[in-house]
C-alpha cells in the first residue's frame, strides 16, 4: 500500500472521529428500543422506509477479495394496533433488497453458501420478501414478536459475533423473539429461520438463534457505568427430513462474555468514552470447517457523541471461527482454508459520522482500516461506506 493511500486513509480516519456505540449508527433514526414504544390502540399506520447505500471493501488480497456493494432497501408495511395487554399490533407489507448492476440475486457475501442449505439458488432481479410482523407487548418494558423479527443492529452484537455489514446486506430475519429491558438489564432472546424444508428435499434446514444480555451493574443516571454483555449466537444447517444430504448436519456456536466501562464528559456537549474487553469462544458440531473449537479475545476502546463514531479495536482468535462474524476474525481466508496455524488477529481504526434530520432522515459516512499483523498475512484493508436512509411513519387512522 502506498504511503499516498495510508494518508488519505489516516486522514478520512481523523475526520470520522468520535461516537455512538455498538452497531446503533444504522438505526439513529429510532429513539427507543423497540420493547419500551408505546402502541396506541386502534390506530392505522403506515410505515415505509427507503435506504441507498455504497460500500467499497479494499481487502488483503490474500485473505479475501475486495467488492464493492452499491445498491438500495426498500420496505413499506400497514399496521393495525389493538388494546390488549400492554398493547399489539399487526404489520403486513413487502421489503425489497437490490444492488445497481446486477441481473439476479443473491450477491452478496452474507449468501456465500446459499445454494448449500436453501432451493433459491438464484432469483430474479427483483427480490420481494413479505413482511409480516405480530407483536404484543406482555409488560410496559417487553415485547414478544412473531414473523419479521427486530434484527441485525438491534441485537447490538460485537462484530466479531456479527459483521456491521450485514446491517445493509442481510435479509429481514424472520421467526420469533422476546426483548425486555429496565434500567439495569436488557434481553434478546430471537430464532431467525431462513430455510424451511419439506421431506426428501435436496436442500438443507437453516436457522439462526441468538441471545443477548447486558446487566448494569452501576445505575444508568451516573457518570461512570460498568455493565456485563453476554452475547451468544448458534448457526444450524440440516433437517430430519434431508434424506439427500445426511452427511451435512452442521451447528455452530460462538458465545462471548465481556465487561464495558463507560465514563460521561461534557466534551463536545455530551461524550461518552468506553472501554470493553471481550473473551470468546466457538465449537462446532460436523466437519463442514477445518477448525472444531477455538477461543478469542476482543478490546475495544471508544468515544461516543450523538453525531459521530470512533472506535479502536484489538482481536486474536485461535482456531476461531464465526459465520456471520467479521472475515478477519475468523482463522479462514475466502477460500475457507485454514490460515496461519489457525490464529487470526487483526487492529482496527473505525470511524463515522451521522445525523439524523426529521422526520427520519438518517445519512451516514463511516471508514475502517485494518492492519494484519500475523505472517504471511500481514498487511492491511479498508472499507469506505456511505448511506442515506428515510423512514417515516404515517397515521392513516386514529
Amino acid at each position: 500500500m502506498t504511503s499516498n493511500k495510508l494518508l488519505f486513509l489516516f486522514t478520512s480516519f481523523l475526520l470520522c472521529s468520535m461516537a455512538v456505540r455498538g452497531q446503533q449508527h444504522y438505526y439513529v433514526g429510532d429513539t427507543n428500543r423497540p420493547e419500551h414504544q408505546v402502541i396506541d390502540s386502534s390506530t392505522i399506520t403506515l410505515d415505509w422506509s427507503g435506504e441507498a447505500f455504497f460500500r467499497n471493501n479494499e481487502y488483503l488480497s490474500n485473505l479475501y477479495t475486495g467488492y464493492t456493494l452499491p445498491g438500495y432497501r426498500l420496505s413499506a408495511s400497514v399496521g393495525y394496533s389493538i388494546k390488549a395487554l400492554y398493547g399489539a399490533k399487526l404489520s403486513v407489507g413487502l421489503y425489497n433488497l437490490g444492488y445497481f448492476g446486477a441481473s439476479k440475486y443473491p450477491g452478496s457475501v452474507a449468501y456465500t453458501d446459499v445454494a448449500y442449505w436453501s432451493d433459491r439458488k438464484h432469483a430474479n432481479k427483483v427480490h420481494l420478501l413479505p413482511i409480516v410482523r405480530a407483536e404484543i407487548k406482555p409488560t410496559s418494558k417487553s415485547i414478544f414478536v412473531l414473523g419479521t423479527i427486530y434484527g441485525a443492529a438491534y441485537h447490538q452484537l460485537i462484530a466479531p459475533l456479527y459483521n456491521p455489514e450485514l446491517n445493509l446486506t442481510a435479509d429481514p430475519e424472520m421467526g420469533v423473539q422476546y426483548r425486555y429491558g429496565n434500567n439495569r438489564f436488557q434481553s434478546d432472546i430471537w430464532v431467525n429461520w431462513q430455510s424451511f424444508i419439506y421431506k426428501v428435499d435436496n436442500h438443507q434446514e437453516a436457522f439462526t438463534g441468538g441471545l443477548s444480555i447486558n446487566y448494569n451493574l452501576m445505575p444508568q443516571e451516573k457518570s461512570f457505568r460498568l455493565s456485563m454483555p453476554l452475547q451468544v449466537v448458534a448457526c444450524h444447517r440440516g433437517g430430519e427430513y434431508n434424506l439427500t444430504q445426511n452427511d451435512t448436519v452442521h451447528t455452530w456456536i460462538n458465545a462471548a462474555l465481556g465487561i464495558q466501562a463507560a465514563y460521561r464528559t461534557n466534551l463536545l456537549g455530551k461524550t461518552d468514552l468506553t472501554a470493553s474487553l471481550y473473551g470468546l469462544g466457538y465449537l462446532q458440531r460436523g466437519e463442514h470447517y477445518p477448525s472444531k473449537d477455538g477461543k478469542a479475545y476482543y478490546v475495544t476502546l471508544g468515544a461516543h457523541h450523538k453525531i459521530a463514531n470512533l472506535e479502536l479495536a484489538y482481536f486474536r482468535g485461535d482456531g476461531y471461527i464465526s459465520p456471520l462474524g467479521l472475515p478477519f476474525a475468523n482463522c479462514l481466508n475466502a477460500h475457507r482454508e485454514a490460515i496461519d496455524q489457525k490464529k487470526s488477529s487483526y487492529f482496527q481504526i473505525y470511524g463515522d459520522i451521522h445525523y439524523t434530520f426529521k422526520p427520519g432522515l438518517t445519512f451516514g459516512f463511516s471508514t475502517t482500516f485494518w492492519i494484519h499483523p500475523n505472517k504471511p498475512y500481514n498487511g492491511s484493508s479498508s472499507a469506505m461506506e456511505a448511506y442515506m436512509s428515510i423512514s417515516p411513519s404515517v397515521i392513516l387512522k386514529k
